[in-house]
């Protein structure tokens, strides 16, 4: 990025994120959307990750809404949808 930000954003040490909302994004058609995406048929035969234990972990946070299982069901779904993208 050196040349298109200023150099002192550019070398900033103490850069951070900012935070999302998982939990209240993983509500409702959401909610739907990301438990079928990472409970497909597809998702399974992948075998990159427990697809039962997310089953368990999302049925789980209808009922807690869990930030921290928010924020991991959106990583593997995301992980899903790249590897659809790409045909993997």
């Amino acid at each position: 990025m050196q040349g298109r930000i200023p150099e002192v954003v550019r070398t900033r040490v103490d850069k951070m994120g900012f935070p999302s909302p998982f939990r209240q994004l993983l509500d409702g058609k959401t909610f739907d959307a990301v438990f079928e995406l990472v409970t497909s048929r597809r998702a399974r035969e992948r075998g990159v990750y427990d697809w039962e234990r997310m089953v368990r972990d999302l049925e789980a946070h209808r009922d807690s809404t869990n930030a921290e299982m928010a924020s991991r069901a959106f990583r593997v779904a995301q992980l899903e949808l790249w590897a659809r993208l790409h045909d993997l």
